[in-house]
């Protein structure tokens, strides 16, 4: 992979168009997948110093409409490219994982739009449930990235499928009839069309697929006369990706999937009065809530709508839980999508997963945001706060002070921890007044395999202590809260929750997904006794250590 993305980057020297550039190297993909004898022939002239540029020119219209052949710049290395490609994996795989890196990480080649991270694309298609015989219609194609996953996927299922699709940009429809090409699916039904302005087709499809683009405003003077869109032309106003759901819809015949912001199932306007009309008529199969940062340069929160004819109650996926997502550089990336789409076909019930009734649901968007979070509530949603330990002395602000520099070694194992090791005698007075320490923070260590976690009660209320950078300081509301935080996390389900926290980002603790941790409700429930009791243990044991100490 790394050889094909130098040779892409080496492509963009000489094509001022990025399009072009990722053009060119899907027809070389598709000479060497298809033709891979011609490739090794024009390797063999090169090698003997001839010069190649008109006969793999002849080559690749060979194989690519002259409607979408792009020329290669006469100045490149010819035989520096095909030796790359001659070199490389070019299976679907390989051409989806490189479209996935040169748009959705690479973002400085601003591409990110007009594509689909790679495994959003296998979820969307997975969910589709494709049969043979099917029709699949995308109302904007983009460059085709789903196209690739859905000749895989159709033709693991042994399934014939047709495409339709419609794109406003003819340069992105170049490139996704490209990836057609690669893919061994026909692109005659993929067109180039302003859908605001006239649809291209007329029939019902089986199966929709959509990801919207993300845009501020569209206009919407086309829409009011239109009968897709009566009495909806208002919603482009705020969200543009309602237009393109509301389209598709008018053609939907079995399911559709589609990514919007969570937002719009949420708003107490236009929007969520839509949703409820998708609820009277039975519409709304499940709602899929995806993890954050997953889609380059977009702060929103987004979510899979799935649609469907005919259903008797509303599926409720939180993929945000942290086994489905992993940190990839900047960007989190979609994992375990078999557990997520085995909890989607059978149904099930889970601590990520409900299911509602329609006859339960009474307030649409109210009701699907609490039965999204019915196996807990998030830190932030309890009120505490979470912050960083700090480092409060050694700058010119220094003056005479007397605190303890809280760290590891003052955390008890069991219960309160009740003393503190290291004293200090000058810091900065505002940061120490500012980060010091309360009665009933609970403080976790920043790293580790293990999560070490303590908390410190009354002895705050007359001794002044800071935790260092070490460590994360939860703080609660109120004492009880802070006791039944602390069971929690003592507890094996608690332990677990942090320990997955820990190995996500590499035995390090992530303040903000700290935040967003689930805790099941009721978990102050007999939490005074219970603390009490580990205390009065850890005080048996401390005595007991004593003693065999004494024995040495």
């Amino acid at each position: 992979m790394e050889k094909l993305l130098g040779c892409f980057e080496y492509i963009k020297r000489y094509h001022v168009d990025m399009l072009d550039s990722i053009s060119i190297m899907l027809e070389l993909f598709i000479l060497k997948n298809n033709s891979p004898k011609t490739l090794d022939f024009l390797i063999e002239q090169g090698n003997k110093r001839k010069n190649i540029f008109d006969q793999l020119n002849v080559a690749l219209q060979t194989q690519i409409n002259s409607h979408q052949f792009i020329p290669i710049n006469p100045n490149i290395n010819f035989l520096k490219i095909l030796k790359t490609i001659q070199a490389a994996s070019t299976t679907l795989n390989d051409i989806e994982e490189f479209l996935h890196i040169v748009t959705q990480k690479k973002t400085a080649n601003k591409l990110f739009y007009y594509s689909t991270p790679l495994e959003i694309n296998e979820l969307l298609v997975r969910l589709l449930d494709i049969k043979s015989g099917e029709n699949i219609y995308n109302p904007c194609y983009g460059i085709g990235s789903l196209f690739l996953m859905i000749s895989q996927i159709a033709q693991d299922q042994n399934a014939e499928v047709s495409l339709y699709g419609e794109e406003l940009d003819s340069r992105l429809a170049n490139v996704a009839k490209l990836t057609c090409q690669l893919s061994n699916l026909s692109f005659q039904n993929l067109m180039v069309n302003d859908i605001l302005k006239a649809p291209c087709f007329e029939t019902k499809f089986d199966k929709i697929i959509c990801n919207p683009p993300n845009v501020p405003h569209i206009g919407v003077e086309y829409l009011k006369d239109d009968k897709r869109f009566s009495g909806l032309h208002g919603l482009a106003k705020t969200y543009s990706e309602w237009v393109f759901l509301i389209h598709a819809l008018y053609y939907l015949k079995k399911r559709g999937v589609f990514v919007l912001r969570t937002q719009t199932l949420q708003k107490s306007s236009v929007e969520s009065e839509f949703m409820q009309r998708f609820y009277k008529q039975g519409l709304i199969e499940a709602i899929i809530d995806l993890p954050k940062n997953i889609f380059p340069h977009q702060n929103s929160d987004f979510c899979i709508l799935v649609l469907s004819p005919n259903n008797k109650e509303i599926l409720s996926i939180d993929a945000k839980n942290q086994r489905f997502w992993k940190k990839d550089g900047k960007y989190n990336r979609l994992i375990n999508l078999d557990l997520l789409l085995d909890s989607f076909f059978q149904r099930k019930v889970s601590e990520f997963c409900s299911l509602t009734p329609y006859t339960k649901i009474t307030n649409l968007p109210i009701t699907l945001k609490q039965n999204t979070y019915n196996n807990g509530i998030s830190l932030s949603e309890l009120g505490v706060e979470i912050f960083r330990g700090q480092r409060v002395y050694g700058n010119k602000n220094d003056c005479k002070i007397e605190y303890y520099d809280v760290g590891l070694a003052d955390f008890s194992d069991y219960g309160m921890s009740s003393g503190f090791l290291t004293k200090r005698t000058s810091g900065d007075k505002v940061k120490i007044k500012k980060y010091a320490l309360k009665a009933y923070d609970i403080c976790l260590s920043l790293r580790g395999s293990t999560p070490k976690i303590t908390i410190f009660g009354e002895i705050l209320k007359s001794q002044l202590a800071v935790a260092n950078t070490g460590i994360v300081i939860i703080r609660a509301k109120d004492k009880n809260q802070a006791l039944g935080l602390y069971c929690y996390f003592y507890s094996k389900q608690g332990q677990e929750a942090l320990r997955a926290l820990y190995e996500h980002y590499m035995k390090t603790i992530d303040v903000q997904s700290l935040k967003n941790l689930k805790i099941p409700f009721g978990f102050q429930e007999g939490a005074q006794s219970r603390f009490d009791k580990i205390c009065a243990l850890n005080r048996q044991l401390e005595k007991i250590k004593h003693e065999l100490e004494s024995l040495r």
